[in-house]
C-alpha cells in the first residue's frame, strides 16, 4: 500500500485484501526485516515467519503446531511498482525469525544477527521446535544501478565468525550510525523453557539489557561490549564533540592516530594529558 501524504489517500499497489501466496511477490508473513536502497529507488524485504502456531489462538486456515520461516529476499521497484526477488549467493542465514536486521548504507551492507527458527525440526532421535542464534552475517548489496533489475548481481552473503559475541537471543535491537558507520546491539529475549537461564528463575523469558558494538574495522571482525560511561566522554554533542580529556564540548579535533579518531581533544595540553589513557582504551598509536 502507498499513502499519499498531501491527500491522506491509500492506493494498493500489489497484493489483495486476503493475504494469499504469489510467485510474483513476497508471501504473507510476520516479522519481516525492511530497508531502502542505498540509491533510494528500492525497498527490500527480508525473511519473516508464517506464524502459523499464532494462527491456532484464533482457529485461522493452515494453522499449525509449528511456523514457517521464510529464506529470501525481495525488492520493490519504486518507479516500476514491481516486486523482484534477489538472487543469494555464499553463506547466507539460515530461514529465522526475531532476528536482527540493520542496513548499513556507508558500507552498503545488510548485518544480520540471531534470531530462532519456528520450524519443526526432527532427527532419528530427538525433535527440537526451536532453535536460537547467535550467529552474524553480512550480505553485500551490490548498489549498481541497473536499467534491467533482474540482471542485478546477486547479494553476497558471508558468515562473520566473530571472537566475542552477545548470547542466544530473538528480537535485539540492531541499529547503524549513519555518520561513522558504527554498528550498535541492543538487548534480546529468550525462551527459558528452550534455553535454561539462572537469571531468570520462575520465569518463561529473560530479558537482556546488554549493549554491544559490532567491530568491522578490525580483522575477521567481532562484538565487544560498549562501556557506555567511556563511550559519552566522546559522544558527539549537538555539532560539536566532547573532549576526552577534560570533557568540554566544542568543535574540537579527531584524534589523527590509529584509532581512526575514536577520541576529541580541545588543544595540544589536552591531548598530552590524555594520551596514556587514550593509547592504552582505544590501542590508539601514531601513524
Amino acid at each position: 500500500m502507498e499513502l499519499h501524504i498531501p491527500t491522506r489517500r491509500w492506493r494498493r499497489l500489489s497484493g489483495s485484501v486476503v493475504p494469499r501466496p504469489s510467485k510474483t511477490g513476497p508471501g504473507p508473513r510476520a516479522e519481516c526485516h525492511s530497508w531502502v536502497g542505498k540509491g533510494r529507488d528500492r525497498i527490500f524485504f527480508m525473511y519473516g515467519q508464517a506464524d502459523r502456531q499464532g494462527a491456532m489462538t484464533f482457529e485461522q486456515e493452515h494453522a499449525s503446531l509449528y511456523s514457517h520461516a521464510y529464506g529470501d529476499l525481495w525488492n520493490w521497484d519504486i518507479k516500476g511498482e514491481k516486486w523482484f526477488r534477489e538472487r543469494l549467493r555464499g553463506n547466507m542465514p539460515s530461514p529465522r525469525a526475531e532476528s536482527s536486521c540493520v542496513y548499513n548504507e556507508i558500507l552498503d551492507k545488510v548485518i544480520v544477527f540471531g534470531g530462532y527458527s519456528p520450524t519443526w525440526l526432527e532427527d532419528l532421535q530427538d525433535a527440537v521446535t526451536y532453535t536460537y542464534y547467535a550467529d552474524t552475517f553480512i550480505g553485500d548489496m551490490n548498489s549498481t544501478p541497473s536499467s534491467q533489475p533482474s540482471k542485478r548481481p546477486p547479494v553476497t552473503w558471508k558468515h562473520v565468525l566473530t571472537r566475542g559475541f552477545p548470547t542466544y537471543r530473538a528480537n535485539p535491537t540492531l541499529v547503524t550510525d549513519a555518520r561513522t558507520g558504527k554498528i550498535f546491539l541492543f538487548g534480546g529475549y529468550k525462551n527459558t523453557v528452550y534455553v535454561p537461564s539462572k537469571n531468570a528463575a520462575g520465569s518463561s523469558s529473560r530479558s537482556f539489557t546488554d549493549l554491544w558494538q559490532l567491530r568491522l574495522d578490525l580483522p575477521g571482525g567481532f562484538f565487544e561490549g560498549v562501556d557506555v560511561d567511556e563511550e559519552a566522554r566522546t559522544a558527539k554533542a549537538g555539532p560539536w564533540q566532547r573532549c576526552f580529556a577534560c570533557s568540554s564540548i566544542g568543535p574540537w579535533k579527531r584524534c589523527g592516530g590509529s584509532c581512526n579518531g575514536r577520541a576529541f581533544f580541545c588543544d595540544p595540553q589536552c591531548l598530552k594529558q590524555g594520551w596514556k589513557e587514550h593509547k592504552e582504551k582505544h590501542e590508539c598509536g601514531k601513524v
